[in-house]
């Protein structure tokens, strides 16, 4: 499944591997902002990354669920955890359970499963360096 996910909008993410400005969802409805850089993740560690989801007006977006994909496409495999996000207060989340078992190209991917944001997906390329 995730090799065939073509991730344009976040390329600038992968860039920058901040993200710190916010990523904008592959429909380009909502944006997504992490408190910490994912690529500062050190292998093997289980950490949680707070962020927020906000609309192009800024506005905090509360209520949302997310299915959590992440993987080496290149290696076929998935994270040796699986993580899920917890809702906080106006528009925070916590994505729980990250951890990068081996050094290279990841790829996160966070979809909402409700209405009205049912069809937003971020797409979210990472490089992760020892």
């Amino acid at each position: 499944m995730l090799k065939k996910i073509i991730f344009l909008s976040s390329m600038l993410c992968f860039a920058s591997l901040s993200c710190a400005n916010g990523i904008t969802s592959d429909n380009g409805t909502l944006m997504i902002a992490f408190e910490q850089p994912l690529n500062k993740v050190k292998i093997h560690d289980i950490v949680d990354i707070d962020f927020t989801v906000h609309t192009s007006g800024e506005s905090p977006v509360s209520g949302l669920k997310f299915n959590v994909e992440a993987g080496m496409p290149g290696h076929g495999h998935g994270m040796p955890t699986s993580p899920f996000v917890e809702e906080q207060a106006n528009g925070g989340y916590i994505l729980r359970g990250v951890s990068f078992s081996m050094r290279g190209e990841w790829l996160l991917v966070l979809k909402v499963n409700n209405d009205p944001y049912s069809a937003v997906r971020f797409t979210i390329p990472l490089n992760i360096e020892p």
